[in-house]
């Protein structure tokens, strides 16, 4: 999977995203097809607590709500469409997220609050899903003080590829020449291995369903990340096409 957008990653464990592991379904449920991903029970959104934003920032004050859990539903017809184009491309399942944010910030101060973008892995059966873009060194002059903006209310990137053998550790991911930082950590009910740190700066988790390997990401936002990252793989399903 190729990466687009960079930052920094800190895990913090999610006993209630956690099944019995083993690198199987976390559930029956997470083992039965969908042809749509659905709201959760009785249609209410999945609140996640992530810690509040902390710190001075003079030139950025964050409202109240930038420091409120993130409320999950269901994905937006974008996100389903690139699932299903995903899908389209290989025999392989494509899982795709049944629960997600959304944007309720703008990504800069005075902005307009940012649209669901879609990416498809040319040659590759994987996707990108976002919207906003992230401050970094890159950013300009003066990034450092709208750091906060990174959080899922103005920001988010995930990708997902599925692999026939085991998912390479390789690539835009990590620093070329060294091994990365890595561990056996339970995701969303599956145990795989993560990764804390690369050079696209996205949390990194690889594991296996049903016989098929994966890899997910999500750009970090600090501490919490893992947190919405065992949410987010906990509701993935397969999808089917139209």
């Amino acid at each position: 999977m190729r990466l687009t957008l960079l930052t920094v990653v800190i895990a913090v464990a999610c006993p209630a995203c956690l099944g019995s592991g083993g690198g199987a379904s976390p559930t029956t449920q997470a083992q039965s097809e969908v042809t749509h991903p659905v709201e959760p029970a009785g249609h209410k959104p999945i609140l996640v607590p992530i810690p509040p934003v902390k710190g001075r920032w003079p030139r950025d004050p964050p409202p109240p709500i930038a420091s409120a859990p993130v409320r999950l539903s269901a994905p937006p017809r974008v996100v389903v469409d690139a699932c299903r184009a995903a899908q389209s491309k290989t025999t392989m399942p494509v899982l795709c997220p049944t629960l997600l944010p959304k944007p309720i910030l703008p990504g800069s101060p005075g902005g307009r609050i940012a649209k669901w973008k879609t990416v498809l892995d040319l040659g590759r059966s994987g996707y990108e899903i976002s919207y906003g873009a992230p401050w970094e060194a890159g950013s300009g002059r003066g990034w450092e003080g709208h750091l906060w903006r990174n959080r899922p209310g103005c920001f988010f990137h995930f990708t997902l590829e599925p692999y026939g053998g085991k998912a390479p550790v390789s690539g835009a991911y990590f620093f070329f020449g060294k091994h990365p930082p890595e561990h056996r950590a339970l995701v969303g009910g599956y145990e795989g291995m993560l990764y804390n740190v690369t050079i696209a700066s996205h949390l990194v988790f690889l594991f296996t369903r049903d016989g098929t390997h994966y890899d997910v990401t999500e750009h970090s936002f600090g501490r919490g990340t893992h947190r919405l990252l065992s949410r987010l793989v906990a509701s993935l399903r397969p999808i089917t096409p139209r």
